[in-house]
This record gives structure tokens, C-alpha cells and sequence, in this order.
């Protein structure tokens, strides 16, 4: 739930560098899988220009999409941590370039340059966090709390300006685009949020937060 979701972006000043430097170059083609659940987790990637997204298959083999990832963001970080095996699909949503690193080499090289931790941790906070708006999204059944909810947590944590289409929304929330077109209207109408090109601006955070009610997760007080 990317800079596609800008609200998640963990800094990633020597990632760039990282990649550029030690990265071997990977093209894929729109809608072209990169990295596959249950394969082995022996490469890390970087995201160098183009679009993916997180992909789950439910009981009945219906695709989900997780979340959205642009440019300047990695992936398939499980190998790093150990577990060697991919936990979700990664499919490219438009051309794009990837540069990976095995996983295997990825730390030794980190370490040898003397890059901070902290953003690597960032990033895999960053995951966590996505996951998380992802099970909190899901706890509301009306949808215009849904969509309220996902805008004032892409607002509360990454700033006022949420780089989504109503499509992609759609995918996130498991609301129907026909409805997120609907109540993102209605938001707008009541100038609570302004709809530009592929990006929405919240104008009034504590209106959509009224709309659907107290999450101790989004709780400022916490």
C-alpha cells in the first residue's frame, strides 16, 4: 500500500550508489513476473526506473495486490535475513530495469563500504509498515471508512501527497475502482482531499480520520 507510495519510502541515499556500482542489469517487460513466491531468495534487487507490485494468490487463486514499488526502492530483501526462500510474487506493472546482487555478497560488500545499517533497517521497516496498513485497511467493512483510513495513514506517516491512481487504490484497499471513484468524489467535494494527475492531495487529514474513526496505530498521542 509507493516513491509510488511515497508514504513508505525509507531513505535510501547509498542504496542508489550500492547498485549502481555492484548491480547486475535486468530489463522486464510489463506484467512480466521478477521474482516468484517460493523460489530461492539468492538475489536482492533495486528498482533503477519502472514499476512493480507485491503479489499474494488467495484460496481460490485470485491475485492480491499487497502494495505498489517505484523506482529507487529494493526488493526481494529475504535473503537477507536469512530466510531463503521469496515470500511474495513481484510483477513488473510497466517496463522496467532492475539491478540485483546476491544475496550472498550483498552484506560483504555493504559492510566493506562502510554503509550505515540504519537503512537497511529502514527499509525493512518501511516493509512492516506497509504490511501492517495493509491488515489495519482491511479491518473496515464500509468502504468509505476504508478509503478514508488509507489516505490519512499514507498522509500521517509519508506527508500530504499520496502518489496513487484510483486503480491502484482499488488493488490495495479491495474496494472496487468503480467505488473508490465514487468516494474519492465525494472526499473531494467536500474538500477534504484535491484528485490531480496520478496523485491525490490530502488538504484536511483530520476530516478522514473523523470519517472512520480512532486507530491506537495512528494514534499521535501514542
Amino acid at each position: 500500500m509507493i516513491q509510488y507510495i511515497n508514504a513508505y519510502q525509507a531513505p535510501n541515499r547509498h542504496l542508489r550508489k550500492f547498485f549502481m556500482e555492484y548491480g547486475e542489469k535486468k530489463e522486464y517487460t510489463e506484467n512480466q513476473y521478477m521474482f516468484v513466491k517460493g523460489e530461492p531468495a539468492d538475489r536482492v534487487g533495486y528498482i533503477y526506473s519502472g514499476e512493480a507490485r507485491t503479489v499474494v494468490t488467495n484460496s481460490d487463486g485470485d491475485e492480491l495486490t499487497l502494495f505498489y514499488i517505484g523506482e529507487e526502492q529494493m526488493i526481494c530483501s529475504e535473503g537477507l535475513l536469512g530466510n531463503r526462500r521469496i515470500a511474495v510474487s513481484v510483477q513488473a506493472i510497466s517496463p522496467v530495469v532492475l539491478l540485483t546482487v546476491s544475496s550472498d555478497d550483498f552484506w560483504k560488500i555493504w559492510k566493506k563500504n562502510d554503509f550505515p545499517m540504519e537503512e537497511i533497517l529502514g527499509h525493512l521497516v518501511s516493509r512492516l509498515t506497509l504490511l501492517s496498513d495493509y491488515i489495519c485497511c482491511t479491518h473496515f467493512r464500509d468502504s468509505h471508512k476504508r478509503i478514508a483510513y488509507y489516505l490519512y495513514s499514507c498522509c500521517f506517516i509519508g506527508g500530504n501527497t499520496v502518489k496513487l491512481t484510483n486503480q491502484q487504490i482499488a488493488a490495495i484497499t479491495g474496494v472496487s475502482r468503480v467505488s473508490v471513484n465514487r468516494i474519492l468524489n465525494d472526499f473531494s467535494k467536500k474538500g477534504w482531499i484535491s484528485l490531480e494527475y496520478r496523485k491525490i492531495v490530502v488538504l484536511q487529514p483530520d476530516q478522514l480520520k473523523k470519517a472512520f474513526g480512532s486507530l491506537s496505530y495512528l494514534d499521535e498521542n501514542n
